[in-house]
């Protein structure tokens, strides 16, 4: 988490920091995120496995609340974020995220948002 945001932080300029966001969208679009939202787990008590209990881990959503923490904010799709918070139950990145882009858009001196 803080090596991203430092690394992100220390890049040149911002049109490197806008190369990267496509590559970012990327990563988080594919589909082997979900392949541990159910892992089984075995415990001390129940050692056999018709007695396994499940584990979610969810990778996007730390990986969703590092993006927030990123100055500048990269604008990710508003797609790719939707998708995720559906998928993910990520929906309070998202929406942090999201509203990010919101200020990001109502300050911008290009686009004025009513």
């Amino acid at each position: 988490e803080k090596l991203m945001v430092s690394a992100w932080s220390l890049l040149p300029n911002n049109g490197t920091r806008l190369s990267l966001i496509p590559l970012l969208e990327n990563l988080l679009s594919r589909p082997f995120h979900s392949q541990f939202l159910k892992v089984p787990v075995k415990t001390k008590l129940s050692p056999n496995l018709s007695l396994v209990r499940s584990r979610e881990t969810n990778a996007i959503q730390p990986f969703l609340g590092t993006l927030a923490r990123l100055q500048p904010l990269p604008m990710i799709s508003i797609e790719v974020l939707i998708s995720l918070a559906t998928d993910y139950s990520c929906w309070h990145e998202v929406r942090g995220i999201l509203e990010a882009h919101l200020l990001a858009l109502e300050n911008s001196s290009e686009v004025k948002v009513q």
